[in-house]
């Protein structure tokens, strides 16, 4: 019984990473169509949709599992019981993805609206002397932002996370690299909800206050300009005004709301890797008194391949960015690429082998380097989108 338990577990692990996989594939598969990014719940409910495409994703790899288990002689298993177990996994791993990627996104809106709130309740917040211990310490806050190495790295957030991720995963331990990695998705993720929330309710009260002035008509224009003037931004209202005129496609709010499901996802994926090397990371607590080890060169390697994949495919712009060589008159995109990952890690989590999957992470981590560096050299540009990030 104990060991079922532990076969099922292996599955699900593998399956669930498949799962996420097969979610940045639609997303990516959205934005080379030119439509709005999916956010990863409304990913995985499109990957569970009948017939297609989850015959495609869920059953195609069982059968593949099947046809290996033959070509390479190994045990054959029972083709009814072991379709039936694998597919409970698959959805059982659907379901695990779906609370997680709930319970993410509730904790991310919870603390973006605070966010805003407190943000937008600043301005009236100066004058009271009640809150001058905090307007003495946002002007702290700033003084230490004006320095110059803390300019740098706020110009530099890649390579910074970059730097430091790499050197904790090849000197310390991987896990610590891959949580440096995770809190990069997370204060992005953090920062485009707070600007796609801040630029809807500005947007919200700026068309209010606009209707009300052309209906009320008694030549309140002095009191709606000064009172703009103080709330707004005028490059936020020129965006926002542009947004609706037919040329333009996306709002500011939509842009930041996209770069948030993105980076979403992204995060979601590095978290269960993450997790994965906790058992690891737990075990070398407990012997680090005793003395210090680097940690195995394929974990380090293998971790710094994610890290150049939440990097550099840390924008969804970079879904255009990573392109590769024509095949039989084909391009090859990232959401072919992020497919064969998930029917890689599918294939993995069947075999319970789920320490697999950090090969395709680092492959797609590498490849997208590689490509990005081949397309520096050449001088090629970010290919033309109408998306406005």
């Amino acid at each position: 019984m104990l060991s079922c338990c532990w076969t099922s577990l292996l599955q699900i692990a593998g399956l669930s990473v498949a799962v996420i996989f097969f979610a940045l594939m639609q997303q990516a598969y959205a934005w080379d169509l030119d439509l709005p990014i999916p956010s990863m719940l409304s990913a995985v409910e499109t990957n569970l949709q009948m017939p297609f495409p989850f015959l495609p994703l869920a059953v195609l790899p069982i059968l593949v599992s099947l046809i290996l288990s033959f070509l390479m002689s190994q045990p054959f298993p029972p083709i009814m019981s072991f379709a039936i177990v694998s597919m409970i996994c698959y959805l059982l791993a659907n379901g695990l993805i779906v609370l997680l990627v709930l319970a993410s996104q509730l904790f991310f809106y919870v603390a973006a609206t605070i966010h805003v709130f407190i943000k937008t309740r600043w301005q009236a917040w100066e004058g009271n002397f009640c809150f001058g211990f905090l307007l003495w310490f946002a002007n702290l806050s700033s003084s230490f932002f004006s320095l110059k190495m803390v300019r740098v790295l706020r110009v530099h957030p890649l390579i910074v996370t970059t730097l430091a991720a790499i050197t904790l995963v090849c000197i310390v331990h991987p896990a610590l690299g891959l949580f440096v990695l995770l809190m990069s998705h997370a204060l992005c993720c953090h920062n485009s909800l707070c600007s796609s929330l801040t630029a809807s309710f500005r947007s919200h009260v700026w068309r209010t206050e606009l209707f009300d002035y052309n209906s009320d008509g008694n030549g309140r224009s002095k009191q709606f300009a000064s009172t703009q003037d103080g709330r707004f931004n005028h490059n936020l209202l020129s965006e926002e005004i542009n947004s609706n005129s037919p040329s333009s496609t996306k709002s500011f709010s939509d842009t930041q709301l996209e770069i948030f499901h993105h980076r979403h996802g992204l995060l979601i994926l590095h978290l269960l890797a993450t997790l994965m090397f906790v058992p690891s990371l737990m075990a070398w607590l407990q012997r680090i008194w005793i003395g210090h080890s680097f940690p195995w060169f394929l974990d380090s390697v293998l971790c710094i391949g994610v890290i150049f994949h939440g990097v550099i495919i840390s924008k969804p712009d970079f879904n255009s960015l990573v392109t590769f060589p024509s095949i039989l008159g084909q391009e090859l995109r990232l959401n072919i690429v992020y497919a064969v990952a998930g029917y890689y890690s599918f294939l993995s989590g069947l075999a319970l082998a789920p320490y697999r999957v950090f090969y395709a992470m680092a492959v797609i981590g590498f490849i997208s380097i590689a490509c990005k560096i081949i397309k520096g050299r050449n001088g090629f540009g970010n290919r033309k989108h109408s998306h406005r990030h």
